[in-house]
């Protein structure tokens, strides 16, 4: 399903507010979640996902439980058993609209127009959009 301008303005505000609350080391966390995302998709759902061993491999930081806590907290990410026998635990990246792909669209604009993820998801700076 296609996501029209209301919509799409919708969940702007929505992931806005909900990444506004949110200590700025946690939107950081938010935003390497997004960049270092798996390619594979969750089996049915167009999801964003990353696998939790391959997080904790890779992130340099502090605290990830803690950011991880209010990122779920939030309704950003879940944690979600394998969907299969012996695969990972991976967490989940929720953006409002997803039931419209806003996240796709989101990405793709993104990608498409060089933008920064740190503007819009730490910055919280949506001016491009």
């Amino acid at each position: 399903m296609m996501i029209d301008r209301t919509e799409m303005e919708r969940a702007i505000s929505t992931l806005s507010q909900k990444l506004a609350a949110l200590p700025r080391l946690t939107r950081e966390v938010f935003k390497f979640l997004v960049e270092r995302r798996d390619e594979r998709t969750a089996g049915f759902s167009d999801d964003f996902r990353i696998s939790d061993p391959k997080l904790r491999r890779i992130y340099r930081g502090d605290d990830l439980d803690g950011d991880l806590a209010l990122l779920s907290e939030a309704g950003l990410v879940s944690l979600n058993e394998p969907e299969n026998h012996g695969e990972a635990y991976y967490w989940r990246i929720h953006f409002p609209g997803s039931g419209y792909s806003f996240h796709l669209t989101f990405i793709e604009y993104v990608a498409d127009i060089r933008l920064d993820l740190r503007k819009p998801l730490v910055t919280l700076d949506f001016s491009d959009f």
